[in-house]
């Protein structure tokens, strides 16, 4: 049997999901992270431990120091720290399955947190279902109300202990689920509906999105998708990055009245040269292909025309050869035709980045021209 880890804080809900595990004959390790932010967090751990004793549950917990330094959105890096300290637990006991308690009620306040933002996301509220890295996340109360647990939790007699910080509306999160608090059990199903029913419209976008495979477009393609398409274009591109839906649509807006413009991120970049957009990561720009017959100079012709929109023209070199970007230690050797190039593709409106990236053939070591004719 797999072991399973079980992130418990101590409180209702993850409370709960142990013992219905552990009344299911799982295999348990408990993963319980203790930030020390509350005078009366130690409570949490001695509820779990009063939970497991006697019976054969594993415990693995971190107490955070005091004095902790949090450079980030505390909610955020906090995140961070507790799903660390689950790959680690995971690797030690060889595993990949990550439980947690997550409820309707989660489900309900991400959703609503989600559109105060006004963010793209890639799905509405929490998936029963996800990944962390190697770790399969698994939240099996996500179809339950808290109300239900908090009944369960009677009738089983289960010790568990609230977190008094998620009663602080100084997280726009608390503020969000003291507001769902209100909602009768109508409302927030009526509100579940609706979440489901946008998790579909979503689905069908992004279905939309993922058959639009290039790198490159004319302005003239690119104005005729539908805006929510180039919305999703733009996010997915950027998506290490927490673009707002504003930012979002200023960038479709400059790449709509700008000829030459570009936004450069830490992997990527977005650029319009002329009339032709392109979506590419600095990676792209980097490249060694090795030629050896007429078939992979064939392949690689149609991959530089579809991904770059540019044709690779070869001279008279022999296989093998390898075609490759131009680095600084060519320019001494190509320094006329580069100044030459670099003239002819400002005339001809080649994009800045194949300014910068010159195509070059490569043969026995030595630079011996470059893969375009202008």
């Amino acid at each position: 049997m797999k072991t399973i880890i079980v992130g418990v804080s101590g409180g209702l809900d993850s409370m709960v999901l142990l013992d219905k595990l552990y009344k299911q004959g799982k295999k348990l390790v408990v993963a319980h992270v203790n930030y020390q932010k509350r005078d009366d967090s130690y409570i949490d751990i001695q509820c779990i431990k009063d939970y497991i004793k006697d019976k054969d549950i594993i415990l693995e917990n971190i107490l955070i120091p005091k004095d902790y330094s949090y450079t980030d959105n505390f909610q955020k890096q906090a995140r961070l720290l507790r799903y660390d300290f689950y790959l680690d637990i995971a690797n030690k006991y060889q595993t990949n399955l990550l439980y947690l308690g997550h409820h309707k009620d989660d489900f309900l306040e991400t959703y609503l947190f989600q559109k105060d933002r006004q963010g793209l996301v890639n799905y509405y509220g929490i998936a029963k279902y996800s990944n962390y890295q190697e770790l399969i996340v698994v939240r099996p109360l996500i179809d339950e109300y808290k109300q239900e647990l908090l009944d369960y939790s009677i009738i089983n007699h289960i010790p568990y202990h609230e977190d008094s910080s998620n009663q602080e509306l100084t997280y726009t999160r608390n503020i969000i689920r003291s507001k769902l608090n209100s909602y009768s059990i109508t409302d927030k199903n009526n509100l579940y509906n609706q979440a489901l029913q946008d998790n579909l419209e979503l689905k069908k976008e992004i279905f939309q999105t993922l058959k639009e495979t290039r790198c490159v477009y004319t302005i003239e393609d690119f104005n005729k998708l539908d805006k929510s398409i180039k919305r999703r274009l733009i996010f997915n591109h950027v998506k290490d990055y927490q673009m707002t839906l504003k930012y979002i649509d200023e960038i479709l807006r400059v790449l709509e009245v700008s000829k030459s413009v570009t936004y450069e991120f830490l992997n990527t970049f977005i650029q319009r040269s002329y009339d032709t957009i392109y979506l590419l990561s600095f990676s792209d720009l980097n490249y060694t292909i090795l030629i050896n017959n007429e078939i992979s100079l064939q392949n690689i012709k149609k991959h530089f025309k579809v991904k770059y929109n540019f044709d690779i023209i070869i001279g008279n070199s022999e296989y093998p050869f390898i075609i490759r970007n131009l680095d600084n230690k060519d320019i001494s050797i190509l320094v006329n035709d580069i100044k030459k190039h670099r003239k002819l593709m400002k005339n001809k409106k080649v994009p800045k980045y194949l300014q910068d990236h010159l195509p070059v053939i490569e043969k026995d070591g030595e630079v011996v021209g470059f893969a375009f004719k202008l």
